[in-house]
């Protein structure tokens, strides 16, 4: 090719310094490549139902586990425990001569906890997607053992033994634990809208 003439050098050069008309897409695979990357994966139902059940499950044995846990690593589970229960002797289980973690009302919503996260994991996704109306009655329910406990307790009626806190408390955690897995089934990422590019900057005149 020869050398431009002038005109032809003008007009190259006049074409190059005037604004263009950016198209919305434009330049934007480049950066949604890069944000793809940050977006989150797609989680099926059934792993998100399966991760949850583990971490209740696992949970759960840890802090009834801590009675026979090593120093430090007891001295973690007794002081979160102490975040969620009043950990009062006289209200608690032992080993031998060690208190549990939690009191004996927790102790039973803890073991229902994980005994209905395995029963999420034995009903599956599909079955739990479709329990979610059912779920919320059955949660009421489930807690009428633990309120009257607690009610007539407060009132001076009744003092119910450690363990028959523990049992009214195993319903609610079953119930509890169903819910979280019912919820985790229908709650995940695919139904999410695929994350947008950022805008490309606007052009001045």
């Amino acid at each position: 090719m020869g050398p431009l003439t002038g005109p032809s050098r003008f007009s190259l050069v006049w074409s190059a310094t005037m604004p263009r008309e950016v198209s919305p897409d434009h330049g934007r695979p480049t950066m949604d490549h890069g944000l793809s990357a940050m977006a989150p994966r797609s989680v099926s139902p059934a792993t998100a139902v399966w991760v949850l059940a583990c971490a209740i499950v696992g949970g759960v044995l840890v802090v009834l586990a801590a009675p026979v846990l090593p120093r430090w690593p007891a001295a973690i589970v007794y002081g979160l425990a102490s975040l969620v229960c009043h950990q009062r002797p006289e209200r608690s289980f032992y080993w031998g001569p060690v208190q549990f973690a939690v009191c004996a009302r927790c102790t039973g919503l803890y073991v229902g906890a994980a005994l209905g996260a395995v029963a999420a994991l034995a009903a599956g996704h599909a079955r739990l997607s479709a329990s979610v109306t059912r779920l919320r009655p059955a949660l009421v329910i489930a807690s009428v053992p633990t309120v009257a406990t607690v009610a007539t307790e407060w009132a001076g009626i009744w003092a119910p033994s450690h363990m028959t806190r523990a049992c009214a408390g195993v319903p609610l955690g079953v119930v509890g634990a169903l819910t979280l897995a019912a919820a985790a089934a229908t709650l995940h990422y695919s139904g999410w809208p695929p994350r947008r590019g950022l805008s490309p900057p606007l052009q001045h005149s």
